[in-house]
């Protein structure tokens, strides 16, 4: 199932908005917005629409009378639900603010780990560990094909992410922790680290996406995560990574969860790059008489663009890119890529040297 429409009212800094008609065959929706415009606030009530009130939400419904109405995509008919205190959970889910770092280090009963929206809402919210998940399933692998198989899916599914990560193991001689091997651009491999020796970048990723396949474990009935079907939510989709991984992400979780529908938020034209066919790019814009607003840009054809075209287009009406600090009397480069700029300065070096010679 994915969402096909959602419209809110009376919602933190939305007065009154929605977004329409979004595509069946959508697995992916693009917000961009400058920071205060209520792209959080837009994808908090998504997720409050898709799963009811939570614990941690409740707060919300004793401020205003907020109106959210969901419509989903299912095989062969709509289903629309309009938010109350007894809205049950439309479709499976996960959901992530920008604070996703931590990882719990054991599993328990409290909320911020219960819950698949906590961290969309609450900035210190643990994320459950797949570290821990990999050492149970590893060590009861003979026990029970179930645990074989979610062991070696989500290897499987974490070295397709990261394809600098030659192996993962368990170091069953060190409480059982979960140790990576990362290899060069060569094939040349690395000493082994663990989890805290890694860059923030894969740290991220190891802990979305591990948090993600365990929710969907438990609201699922399959081992095998290509199967999951629900919604994810991730608040600024490129923090903390760089812009090859930006790039790569979109395509590479379409491919790995081709029946999950992401909806993100983003500061960075780079993962634009990564979009999939039939992609949903919507722009969050905010003022003082109508709230938060969104305006449906899928008139831009995104597939042809480059960052700097994408900079400057209605996603992110970035009106100049010049640097800051440019001299005027300086030429500015229009080169598309630095290699150019290499030969042409090579060039003109020696355009020079023969011109003086």
């Amino acid at each position: 199932m994915q969402l096909k429409s959602i419209s809110i009212k009376k919602f933190q800094s939305i007065k009154e908005t929605a977004i329409l008609n979004i595509p069946a065959n959508n697995q992916w929706i693009f917000m961009t917005g400058e920071n205060g415009k209520g792209k959080t606030n837009l994808l908090q009530a998504i997720a409050l629409g898709l799963m009811g009130y939570e614990n941690h939400t409740y707060s919300f419904a004793k401020k205003r009378s907020i109106e959210i109405i969901s419509t989903l995509h299912k095989t062969a008919t709509t289903e629309t639900s309009k938010l109350t205190t007894s809205t049950k959970p439309l479709v499976a889910m996960a959901a992530y603010g920008s604070s996703r770092q931590d990882i719990a280090p054991y599993d328990n009963d409290e909320e911020a780990l219960n819950s698949p929206t906590y961290s969309l809402f609450r900035t210190r919210g643990y994320l459950k560990s797949i570290e821990l998940e990999l050492a149970k399933w590893y060590l009861k692998r003979e026990i029970s094909n179930e645990f074989k198989e979610k062991y070696d899916n989500v290897v499987a599914v974490l070295k397709k992410l990261l394809p600098n990560i030659a192996e993962i193991t368990i170091d069953i001689n060190n409480k059982d922790k979960v140790k990576y091997t990362e290899q060069d651009e060569n094939g040349k491999t690395y000493p082994p680290v663990y989890f805290a020796q890694l860059a923030s970048g894969f740290k991220s990723i190891i802990s979305i996406v591990g948090d993600m396949i365990i929710r969907f474990f438990e609201q699922t009935k399959t081992n095998n995560p290509a199967k999951f079907e629900g919604i994810v939510i991730i608040d600024e989709l490129d923090l903390h990574l760089h812009p090859n991984l930006q790039m790569q992400l979109p395509t590479l979780l379409s491919t790995i969860f081709p029946h999950i529908q992401f909806i993100v938020s983003t500061h960075s034209p780079i993962p634009l790059l990564g979009a999939v066919r039939n992609s949903v790019f919507i722009n969050v814009t905010r003022n003082a008489k109508d709230g938060t607003m969104v305006s449906n840009l899928d008139h831009i054809d995104i597939f042809n663009l480059t960052p700097n075209t994408i900079l400057s287009s209605p996603l992110f009406e970035f009106n100049t890119i010049y640097p800051k600090n440019h001299k005027p009397e300086d030429n500015i480069r229009t080169e598309d890529l630095y290699d150019e700029v290499k030969l042409n300065d090579f060039l003109r070096k020696r355009l020079e040297k023969f011109v003086n010679s």
